[in-house]
C-alpha cells in the first residue's frame, strides 16, 4: 500500500470514532509509527507535533500486543474515563497530522473525478 493511501486509511479508521477511540488509536498506532519513522521527511511545520505524538503513543502502546488492555488507555482509574480522553485527544493529533501530510500529496485524479 503506498504512502498517501496509508495516511488516508489512518483519516478513515478514525473518522469512524466514536466517543472511545481506545481500540482504533491502537489499531492505527503501527502505521503511524512506521509512516513517522523519519520526521525529517514529513513537512517542517509538523516535526515537532509528531515527535510528540510518538512520545504519546509509545507511553500507550501496550506490553503485550495481543493483549490491548495492557495499555494505559484501559486503566481502571475514573471507570477508564482518563484513557478514553486521552484517547480521543491522541486521535484528534494524529488526524491532525495525517491531514497536513495528506495536504503536501498532490490530488488525487481518481477521487476528485468522482
Amino acid at each position: 500500500m503506498d504512502e498517501r493511501r496509508r495516511w488516508q486509511r489512518i483519516v478513515r479508521i478514525l473518522k469512524t470514532a466514536d466517543s472511545d477511540v481506545r481500540h482504533l488509536v491502537l489499531d492505527v498506532l503501527p502505521d503511524f509509527m512506521d509512516l513517522t519513522l523519519a520526521p525529517n521527511t514529513l513537512p517542517r511545520e509538523i516535526r515537532a507535533e509528531v515527535v510528540e505524538v510518538r512520545t504519546s503513543l509509545d507511553e500507550v502502546r501496550p506490553m503485550f500486543p495481543s493483549h490491548r488492555n495492557t495499555s494505559s488507555l484501559f486503566d481502571r482509574e475514573g471507570m477508564g474515563r482518563a484513557g478514553r480522553e486521552k484517547g480521543l485527544r491522541l486521535a484528534a493529533r494524529i488526524r491532525g497530522v495525517a491531514a497536513a501530510v495528506l495536504a503536501t500529496f498532490p490530488p488525487d485524479e481518481t477521487t476528485e473525478s468522482q
